[in-house]
């Protein structure tokens, strides 16, 4: 694992990194962090060097790529990395809960480079990524603005999903305004013991599954909801750790579900095919947990994880600092690096990786290319992720700052700390592995 680039913030009251996203098209890195500000920085054009021998590219849902063999070549991080520095900042009115990219973005596009961001007592707002302007604004009817604490775009770019307690709104982009063209229920009535209670925490759609929208809770569940009727599909409680879901992701295969909780031990999967049928019509059963992957993260703080576009590796940071990568494919760890003193609150796998098989295979058909790998054999991809670090402060000052707040609004004291705050910078970094 090779660090690429980074940038460090340094902050007496411990500031953190809430979160980081790669761009679809890999070019920038949107950030958001404690002080209510999101930050939007240009990848390094030297990032990629070296892959115009191999195809750079993101995968056909359709057509898998094949599953790698070797493990990935962990090293010592390099002591060069390139200085990041952000080329936009958007300091916001009030804590940012969630953020987004549209999924079509591109660089060379300006139409496409837009952002959505869900910030607390504010409509939904679309971002210009490259004035940081507010293109567009959405919000549910009523007299006062209830801000959605997650948001997702829709697999075709058309609608924007803001998740809220008992109901999840969506919006077209087409139309701004407190006008949703769709609302879905999550539970019968506010006191009804059935179906998903809760703030919806978390939100998360997959072209994989263009129909279907994940949903997780901080009252312990994960829903699944149909799109094209907007009515559950599946709400799974029993089983789940931890005291709150934070992140839910399907994976390229369309069958398991990357579910992440806060104040837990283990990032868990859960596998579709295996959700038993209940009576009133709602699947809720445990069984289709099939693994949990081990994690340091016993902090209310969130630990993001992120899949790559093949859904061959997984990439996770812990409580202590550490970075790993787990196989998919063989369901195993394959790499860990100590990457900071403080936790790894983010990351985001590039949508883009370099895959020297998909070359192979074209070379394998040339009779003028000749060949120094064994055929059969499988040659390692390579993949780029960022990271965010940064902890809560510890001890409680006198005067509320930005930097006190959490992402979800929370003061950054007694229990919300998790024994937390001993940082006092935070960081985005970019490494490179192969695996």
């Amino acid at each position: 694992m090779r660090e690429r680039c980074h940038f460090v913030e340094h902050h007496p009251s411990g500031v953190h990194f809430a979160g980081v996203a790669f761009s679809p098209d890999s070019t920038c890195i949107l950030a958001s962090d404690s002080r209510r500000c999101l930050r939007l920085f240009d990848a390094p054009a030297t990032l990629f060097a070296g892959t115009a021998t191999s195809r750079l590219h993101s995968p056909d849902p359709k057509k898998p790529d094949s599953p790698f063999g070797a493990g990935p070549n962990i090293s010592e991080l390099a002591p060069e990395s390139t200085m990041l520095a952000p080329s936009l900042a958007v300091k916001c009115p009030e804590n940012v809960y969630s953020f987004a990219w549209f999924p079509f973005m591109r660089s060379a596009d300006t139409a496409t480079c837009l952002f959505a961001a869900s910030i607390r007592d504010h409509p939904i707002q679309l971002f210009d990524a490259y004035s940081g302007e507010v293109r567009a604004a959405y919000t549910a009817k009523g007299d006062v603005v209830t801000a959605p604490h997650s948001i997702a775009f829709s697999p075709n770019g058309s609608r924007v999903y803001g998740g809220l307690e008992g109901r999840i709104l969506a919006f077209d982009l087409n139309f701004q305004g407190s006008n949703p063209i769709a609302e879905i229920s999550t539970t019968p009535t506010r006191k009804s013991p059935l179906g998903q209670k809760g703030i919806l925490s978390c939100l998360s759609t997959s072209p994989y599954h263009p129909n279907l929208l994940l949903a997780g809770s901080f009252s312990k569940s994960v829903g699944i909801y149909d799109l094209s009727c907007n009515e559950p599909v599946a709400i799974v409680k029993a089983g789940l750790i931890g005291t709150g879901v934070t992140q839910v992701e399907l994976l390229a295969d369309g069958n398991r579900i990357l579910v992440g909780s806060r104040k837990s031990r283990a990032i868990q999967i859960l596998d579709i095919r295996y959700l038993d049928q209940q009576d009133e019509g709602i699947r809720n059963k445990s069984n289709c947990i099939v693994q949990e992957i081990e994690r340091d993260g016993m902090t209310n703080q969130r630990l993001g994880f992120s899949a790559s576009s093949d859904g061959s590796v997984l990439c996770f940071g812990d409580q202590g600092g550490s970075l790993s990568l787990y196989s998919l494919i063989d369901s195993r760890l394959v790499g860990k690096a100590r990457v900071s003193n403080n936790a790894v609150g983010g990351t985001s796998i590039s949508p883009y990786f370099q895959n020297p098989n998909y070359q192979r295979q074209q070379d394998e058909q040339d009779p003028d290319v000749s060949m120094d790998v064994e055929y059969g054999a499988m040659l390692p991809s390579k993949y780029w992720v960022s990271a965010c670090t940064g902890e809560r402060s510890k001890n409680r000052v006198a005067a509320l700052s930005d930097s006190d707040v959490s992402d979800h609004g929370e003061v950054a004291t007694g229990e919300n700390q998790g024994g937390l705050g001993k940082g006092t910078s935070a960081e985005i970094k970019v490494f490179e592995f192969s695996c």
